[in-house]
């Protein structure tokens, strides 16, 4: 049986995500015309492209004289916007991903604020694997099991923890935790980051 239409898209949106992670913005183009071609009106690639084609760019909107009550509201979420866009610009990838969610929390119907986030997310991806290095290696907690209460972990990255036992490599870490590779990643990166585990070389 054949790639349906929607799997065809949802695996182009995400190479080009991936592609774009990697600094290789005309094929990730190449993805989300493709995807254009199957489904014109796709609001995802709509916003990809738009954000691409400005080099990742794209201003905000600006705040419209309508609505008067909602102004404030507006103007805090195009302020955040402004800074994450700065952020971007200083390639603090982390920061400017904060700000958008923020900016997405205070209103999660503006889809362009999305796209960001999936962007931002693609590119930290690609530099946490940089970080990491090679995936089949297993790391290690350096720290005595005594004193991982002293760090006040999350749930979800005590629970990572739990699964580092020097012998489980970091794509089987990965497909154990249930977590998607970001976040997977991005955890593994702060355990080592606070001195909690360590990766040989």
């Amino acid at each position: 049986m054949g790639e349906s239409e929607a799997a065809k898209i949802q695996r182009l949106i995400r190479d080009g995500l991936d592609c774009f992670g990697t600094n290789d913005v005309s094929q990730a183009i190449a993805c989300w015309d493709e995807v254009l071609a199957i489904d014109p009106q796709n609001a995802k690639a709509l916003d990809y492209l738009e954000a691409a084609r400005g080099d990742g760019e794209t201003k905000p909107p600006d705040v419209g004289p309508d609505d008067a009550g909602d102004e404030e509201p507006e103007r805090e979420v195009t302020r955040l916007l402004e800074q994450a866009q700065k952020l971007l610009g200083n390639d603090d990838l982390e920061g400017a991903l904060s700000l958008f969610h923020a900016a997405a929390n205070r209103d999660p119907d503006r889809i362009e604020i999305e796209s960001y986030i999936d962007m931002v997310r693609g590119r930290l991806v690609q530099r946490y694997r940089d970080r990491v290095g090679d995936t089949g290696v297993a790391p290690r907690m350096v720290i005595d099991p005594s004193e991982v209460t002293g760090f006040d972990l999350a749930a979800d990255v005590g629970f990572m923890l739990s699964l580092v036992d020097g012998k489980t490599s970091i794509d089987e870490l990965i497909a154990l935790s249930g977590m998607d590779v970001f976040e997977a990643l991005r955890i593994l990166n702060e355990l080592v980051a606070a001195g909690i585990a360590e990766l040989e070389s």
